[in-house]
């Protein structure tokens, strides 16, 4: 979309034009033979193919000060080791507009 806002017939020549484009990109991975997770992304059906699959970060241990992740899926448990942390779908790395 563009506009012109003003035009000048003046010696200034003035002119206003506002330019504004908007898109938006839908995938979803349809057919796979089987899931495929890898650090970071998780592809299965019905996922877009940039899901991100990832240790999810649970804050700071208030006693060492040390990060925390969570252990569990429910995210109620945590551990303070990164690799015990379990990965879990984090949303998508496309945004869901762009707008220039």
């Amino acid at each position: 979309m563009n506009s012109r806002n003003i035009e000048s017939d003046q010696e200034d020549g003035f002119t206003w034009t506002t330019d504004f484009n908007l898109s938006t990109l839908k995938n979803r991975i349809t057919k796979l033979n089987a899931p495929v997770r890898t650090s970071p992304y998780n592809r299965e059906v019905g996922l877009d193919f940039y899901q991100f699959y990832l240790v999810t970060y649970a804050g700071v241990d208030p006693a060492n000060g040390e990060a925390l992740w969570y252990s569990d899926t429910a995210q109620t448990k945590t551990t303070n080791v990164w690799a015990q942390g379990v990965r879990v779908n984090q949303g998508s790395a496309l945004p869901k507009f762009l707008a220039a």
